[in-house]
């Protein structure tokens, strides 16, 4: 007979979910999915934090160097409002990249993948590529 029938309450409760329900948090797929989450949630926290300071920096940069217009001067000068447009650019670019960040798939914990994919294989080559995005 099994060891879940000669399990207290509690115990039994504690197998079906580490086992029953069809998820183990100690293998290694599973550990290596939730690294790969955590991975990509601080970097996008770093993303999102980089767009806030390029947005802080663009609009200081505006208020500061941008003049407001007079009748002798009505327009500001085109440097002045390129390098401005080039902070907004690069803070839309940041975030751009947290979000493809954010919404990249993750292999799916299902019977198809387990079958006919080598899951862990698959969850180590993502741990690598995480590794290389956050020594970038």
């Amino acid at each position: 007979m099994s060891r879940f029938y000669e399990a207290g309450p509690l115990a039994q409760v504690g197998i079906n979910l580490f086992y029953g329900y069809g998820y183990n948090f100690y293998r290694l797929e599973n550990q290596l999915r939730a690294d790969d989450q955590r991975v990509r949630q601080m970097a996008c926290s770093l993303l999102s934090r980089a767009r806030a300071g390029l947005d802080a920096a663009e609009s200081r940069y505006r208020r500061e160097n941008i003049a407001p217009p007079t009748r002798a001067n009505p327009f500001p000068d085109p440097a002045v409002v390129a390098n401005a447009q080039a902070l907004e650019r690069l803070g839309r670019e940041v975030g751009g990249l947290e979000g493809l960040i954010r919404h990249q798939p993750v292999p799916e914990n299902d019977r198809m993948a387990q079958r006919y994919r080598s899951e862990g294989t698959t969850l180590a080559t993502l741990a690598e590529k995480d590794a290389v995005l956050v020594g970038q």
